[in-house]
């Protein structure tokens, strides 16, 4: 019974730090598409050599790390 209600803890951690990468992923590319959208399409734009536009194959899950990718339990 204790390894189901781990398993369960685990998985709402999981989830939880997801929903913040999404979160974030999201605020990001909010904030790309403002910044370029007021930007002057004239002018060389400094922050654009730094900052990249964000594609959805750029963020992957916690679950789809690679094998010995990550430590602890």
């Amino acid at each position: 019974m204790q390894d189901i209600q781990d398993n369960t803890h685990a998985n709402s951690a999981i989830s939880k730090c997801q929903a913040k990468v999404n979160r974030a992923a999201e605020n990001y590319c909010t904030s790309y598409n403002v910044m370029l959208s007021l930007s002057d399409p004239l002018v060389v734009l400094d922050w654009n050599d730094t900052l990249c536009n964000l594609k959805a194959e750029d963020v992957c899950g916690l679950s789809e790390a690679l094998v010995g990718d990550s430590e602890g339990r």
